[in-house]
């Protein structure tokens, strides 16, 4: 979940801040996207919920980094840092 009043833009793709692959959504400012979730209904039935750990606030530094407001220095690989800080909380059972 990220902090309220950041605009994280929709992107994937090549211009993905996260990486060639890594789709990032949002209503920010490039919109189209979607997310399925709970109470989306598809031709195999209904999205619900059967397991709802709490949701942990999205990291500062990826804030910064998808939001394109990060403070100059050296580059963030996103994926080893988030592989790391998903370990560290303990959901590395999602991966």
């Amino acid at each position: 979940m990220g902090p309220a009043g950041a605009t994280i833009p929709s992107a994937s793709g090549a211009r993905s801040p996260l990486g060639p692959g890594i789709d990032v959504r949002g209503p920010g400012r490039r919109t189209g996207g979607y997310v399925v979730g709970p109470g989306s209904v598809v031709s195999a039935g209904t999205y619900a919920i059967h397991y709802a750990p709490r949701i942990a606030p999205l990291p500062h530094w990826l804030t910064q980094h998808l939001t394109g407001t990060r403070p100059a220095g050296p580059p963030v690989d996103p994926v080893t840092t988030l592989t790391a800080a998903i370990h560290r909380a303990g959901l590395a059972n999602l991966l």
